[in-house]
């Protein structure tokens, strides 16, 4: 299944479907290295190899090269077993994650993973301000209105052109710039994509509907929640999951102002789905709830979080859901998961419990983090802990970043990141600094790295600088081009700009484009497109492609255009043009439905979640 750039590599959208290059979250692209492998006792397990930023494909020879581009770098073992995805037809993106949800997944205790599914939350795409309109004496907002207004109407014609290209997934990619950037005008057209030959086209023209925020969207997709049809039943289904689908584009229908009345009736529809379809109106509806919270969909999420009778993917959205939760009742129940027999639950409930305003909920973690024998919990737990921070989370993770197990100190440093970015400390950057110099795993060195860009650490830049120009690998080198980014300032940008023309992988080139994206600076345009013409790969094109994207400028917008409207430029190419235009030039902010992702149980997603969680939307 394919369902182009609706994956985040460091600031920008990538093909999911080709290679499996990607960054923001993770493509696990059955066929890679990245794979996923069967176990009788868990249902599942999520193997990350150590690629990170990337996942590396075997299917399209696009291995990271070894440094001097001289070769592919060494590959970590793939455990034996590895079976593909099943492809299906009712997800945004492609199909290798465990799909068997009755079961607790499992997999190993590394970070990278991890990282994929939170980076949205640390690097984040420029919004389209006044700085980049040629505005002259006019009103602001005004001016800024109107310079956005040319702009969509500009590329208007170039996106209804996408929607006939013969490619699925570059329809699917202009069907849903095209709501988010057209508004209520886009309803007609992206109805009649519903009716397109190839499924995820038409679940990019439901997810478009919800991007509209129109009104008159919301009468469309309550009829395809109800029963998946536009006309009702006796019709064909829109697709097997389109019910779910048309759940979470009413949910982001809802952040864009559709009235309160769609809480009211999803939600009697929930409690009257039917069991065939309890998983998927469940797993949506909890979405609905995270992006959408209200009194209704807070009822919903603690009753499937207390029922036993729920599979167990639904359990977790539902108590992942109570984050936000202000009842005195919801902190007990976390506790309660959070030391019970399931491990699914458990990992939800650390994610959760990290968020929940209650201010209690730190000393349980920190006494659930002593009890929990079972590593990748654990990791949650500490990074938890750091999103509740101040002082007793501060000590807390320091003695775990200086105590055994060493398994865990990459993920005690990452917590300490987190912690630190709201509330600096500075010791927090010298005990970084010397862990990280004791740190005798490379891979795990690289979380040092992101721990010290999160901290704004500005003493880490020689080591970062360093990393940058000497780490062996290429994808370690991303990583601190990641670092880079998150650490910000005129030294980190002066870094990147100096290697972006010195290193000899693609791979960390795309990389130091997109790092240089997201900072967004004026002068580096001309840089970040001119990568383009370095890169012969299309995955690593479209990462440089949707930098342009996350730049969100006016010179960038029209190199932008100027790529959608390029028949020469790859599809992949297109699409991740497409998509960074969409993101700059949406009425709403994007990366809703990679702010659900974050914090949630990865290991436990279903197919069709797992792309949504990739979208920009």
């Amino acid at each position: 299944m394919k369902f182009v750039s609706l994956a985040l590599v460091l600031p920008v959208s990538v093909s999911l479907a080709v290679n499996g290059y990607c960054q923001w979250p993770p493509v696990l692209n059955p066929s890679s290295s990245h794979a996923t492998t069967a176990h009788s006792s868990a249902g599942g397990h999520i193997s990350p190899t150590g690629a990170g930023d990337t996942a590396p494909s075997s299917s399209g020879g696009a291995h990271p090269a070894a440094p001097g581009g001289k070769g592919p770098a060494p590959q970590p073992a793939t455990p034996s077993g590895t079976a593909q995805g099943s492809g299906g037809g009712g997800g945004v993106g492609p199909s290798p994650v465990p799909t068997t949800t009755t079961l607790t997944m499992t997999n190993d205790d590394s970070w990278y993973l991890w990282w994929e599914f939170n980076k949205a939350e640390f690097l984040r795409p420029n919004r389209l301000d006044l700085l980049s309109a040629p505005a002259s004496g006019d009103d602001a907002l005004g001016a800024l209105q109107r310079f956005a207004d040319s702009l969509r109407m500009a590329l208007g014609p170039a996106l209804l052109e996408a929607l006939h290209e013969g490619d699925p997934a570059l329809r699917a990619t202009a069907a849903v710039a095209y709501g988010r950037t057209n508004g209520a005008s886009a309803i007609p057209k992206l109805v009649e994509l519903l009716g397109d030959a190839h499924v995820d086209v038409r679940h990019g023209a439901i997810l478009g509907l919800g991007a509209t925020g129109a009104n008159e969207a919301a009468t469309l997709l309550l009829s395809i929640a109800k029963d998946g049809t536009l006309a009702g039943e006796g019709h064909e289904r829109i697709s097997p999951s389109a019910e779910a689908h048309a759940f979470v584009a009413l949910a982001l229908g809802r952040k864009r102002g559709l009235p309160a009345f769609v809480d009211t009736q999803l939600a009697l529809r929930v409690a009257g789905r039917a069991k065939s379809e309890r998983e998927a109106i469940g797993c949506a509806a909890m979405i609905y709830a995270r992006l959408a919270p209200c009194p209704e969909f807070e009822a919903l999420a603690a009753t499937m979080a207390a029922d036993e009778g729920e599979v167990p993917i639904v359990r977790c959205r539902a108590v992942e859901a109570l984050a936000t939760s202000v009842s005195d009742k919801t902190l007990p129940r976390l506790q309660a998961l959070l030391v019970g027999p399931r491990l699914d639950l458990r990992r939800s409930a650390a994610l959760a419990l990290g968020e929940l305003p209650a201010t209690e909920a730190l000393p349980a973690l920190t006494a659930a983090y002593e009890q929990e024998s079972e590593s990748l919990t654990r990791g949650f737990i500490l990074t938890a802990i750091g999103r509740r921070g101040g002082d007793t989370a501060r000590e807390f993770l320091l003695r775990a970043l200086a105590s055994n197990p060493k398994s865990m100190h990459a993920w005690a440093a990452l917590g300490l990141g987190i912690l630190g970015r709201k509330t600096p400390s500075a010791d927090i950057g010298k005990a970084l600094r010397e862990a990280g110099e004791h740190e005798a795993n490379p891979q795990n060195k690289s979380a040092y790295w992101i721990a010290a860009g999160l901290l704004r650490d500005e003493e880490s830049l020689p080591l970062l600088e360093k990393a940058l120009a000497e780490a062996s690998d290429p994808r370690n080198r991303m990583y601190a081009a990641t670092a880079l980014a998150l650490l910000d300032g005129d030294e980190a940008h002066r870094v990147l700009r100096a290697d972006l023309v010195l290193d000899s992988s693609p791979l960390v080139r795309a990389s130091i484009a997109q790092a240089l994206g997201c900072m967004g600076r004026g002068e580096d345009v001309d840089a970040i497109a001119g990568s383009l013409d370095t890169l012969n790969d299309p995955d690593l094109q479209a990462m440089a492609a949707t930098a342009l994207g996350f730049h969100a400028s006016y010179d960038a917008l029209r190199k932008l255009a100027d790529i959608v409207r390029s028949k020469d430029s790859s599809s992949v190419r297109r699409a991740a043009a497409i998509e960074g235009a969409g993101m700059a030039l949406g009425r709403a902010a994007p990366l809703a439905l990679m702010d659900v992702g974050r914090d949630s149980n990865y290991t436990v997603f279903n197919e069709w979640g797992t792309g949504l969680y990739r979208t920009t939307l």
